[in-house]
């Protein structure tokens, strides 16, 4: 997996701290499984009959730009991708296209894909409209970006019974309408990003065994999802979520940053029709995922891009246990009054939680401060921040991005009313607090907060 030369990195989903411990650390989640790879290193640029391309030091190369200076094409009729392009007498095999590399060049009627090709980026051959050729297509690819053929002739002609297939990748829909129910084939690898979006909302989507990419925004509100014992994919009560592993850097308070990993489900999109309840919406401590016949319950310990308006969400919980948010996930919350943080969210990315000075309300459980960006912290500025109660004065005195929180407060008695104390009969307990906001492993004699794997929370006296 590479890094764009402008963005942290190359795939679907994005990782680069901005705490990293340095550029060679930029680990990328991949649904295929629990992938934690090291970026290559960019060594250069090199052109080949005008076209520019990137190369790095594991002998790969990136088609990066098809147009001069001034933004005018060097490319026009049929154009054959190189295997590989050689720089100081070396080869290095062309795997990919970045994004919007053949935008809008007219008078471009055919592409020969490499051998090698591996990934073809967003908008890569976008509004190339005399595009109706690309020839050499591989049986698999890694990863295909949103709209990366949208606006060809190639696209047009491509569409069997309403669905457009790359390789094997679904990348777009020309439905007139939502279908009653759309069955992903077997053998389908990946759903491209909006590729059943649009067209789409309230049907009941059906997903094979086979799949191991799905984007955020690939659905719209599904009816339903119905997953065909896939052991990467669940689907409960309105979320979609993938199991995975994830290494990024960490930073306590004002400590150094560590390496660290949260493994378990990661939530890939939340969609109003089913897990909103009155503005409500809660993220439960565990999912049950359905693999070979057995149903196995798992931590959800995240969320990826959703890249979607979250402006139902009124009062957002997180359970304990949830480490890592990443980029546009929780994005465009307008209406966002109240957010609870649980003391475990180790990771928080830029417009990660993205609300308005709606949000007055948020309760974060950590004892220590963790370090988060001025920029990924903004969404605090017109809030009151509940915090346990032992740590509130380190909070108010605190050199992190904190401080600028509008005001601090104890956690106490009226916060828990304002989350409420309904407790279902099926919940677990998640977690048990001191009245003071102290973790602790078991009841303590006398008073006990206790939050629930339903993500409530209750006195309970011993």
């Amino acid at each position: 997996f590479y890094p764009n030369p402008s963005r942290s990195s190359f795939l679907g989903k994005r990782c680069a701290p901005p705490n990293a411990l340095g550029t060679l650390l930029v680990l990328i989640l991949a649904l295929i499984g629990a992938v934690s790879a090291q970026a290559q290193n960019l060594i250069g640029y090199h052109y080949v009959d005008k076209v520019k391309y990137s190369y790095y030091d594991d002998n790969t190369a990136l088609v990066l730009s098809v147009k001069d200076d001034d933004g005018k094409p060097v490319v026009s009729g049929h154009f054959v991708i190189p295997n590989s392009i050689e720089v100081e007498g070396k080869q290095y095999t062309v795997i990919g296209i970045h994004d919007n590399v053949f935008f809008d060049v007219k008078n471009l009627t055919g592409v020969t894909l490499p051998d090698g090709i591996k990934i073809i980026e967003e908008t890569a051959f976008q509004w190339c409209s005399d595009l109706e050729k690309i020839e050499n297509i591989p049986s698999h690819l890694d990863f295909i970006g949103e709209g990366a053929f949208d606006g060809t002739k190639f696209l047009e002609n491509s569409y069997v019974k309403g669905i457009s297939t790359v390789a094997d990748w679904i990348v777009s829909n020309n439905f007139e309408s939502a279908p009653n129910k759309i069955v992903v084939p077997e053998g389908i690898y990946g759903i491209a990003d909006r590729a059943l979006y649009y067209n789409c909302s309230g049907s009941k989507i059906i997903l094979p065994k086979s799949l191991r990419h799905v984007e955020g925004r690939s659905f719209q509100n599904p009816g339903e999802i119905i997953i065909k014992d896939n052991p990467k994919f669940t689907y409960q009560n309105g979320i979609l979520y993938c199991d995975s592993s994830f290494t990024y850097s960490y930073q306590d308070s004002e400590a150094p940053a560590v390496e660290t990993t949260s493994k378990g489900l990661f939530i890939l999109d939340v969609y109003a029709n089913a897990a909103t309840v009155d503005g409500e919406v809660r993220i439960p401590a565990k999912a049950d995922l359905n693999s070979e016949g057995k149903v196995i319950s798992k931590p959800v310990v995240g969320v990826l891009e959703t890249k979607r308006y979250h402006e139902f969400i009124k009062k957002l919980f997180l359970p304990e246990g949830f480490e890592y948010i990443d980029r546009w996930s929780f994005y465009k919350m307008e209406n966002l009054e109240h957010l609870d943080l649980p003391s475990t969210l180790k990771y928080l990315e830029s417009s990660g939680i993205s609300a308005t000075s709606a949000l007055t309300t948020v309760i974060y459980r950590a004892v220590e401060p963790v370090y988060f960006s001025e920029y990924c912290l903004s969404f605090i500025q017109n809030a009151t921040v509940y915090v346990p109660a032992e740590s509130l004065e380190d909070y108010k005195t605190t050199k992190t991005n904190w401080k600028n929180a509008k005001e601090f407060r104890a956690i106490d008695d009226a916060v828990l009313q304002v989350e409420g104390v309904k407790q279902t009969a099926n919940a677990t307990v998640t977690a048990i607090y001191t009245p003071d906001g102290k973790k602790v492993s078991t009841m303590q004699r006398g008073i006990n907060i206790v939050r629930y794997s339903d993500g409530t929370m209750r006195k309970v006296v011993r």
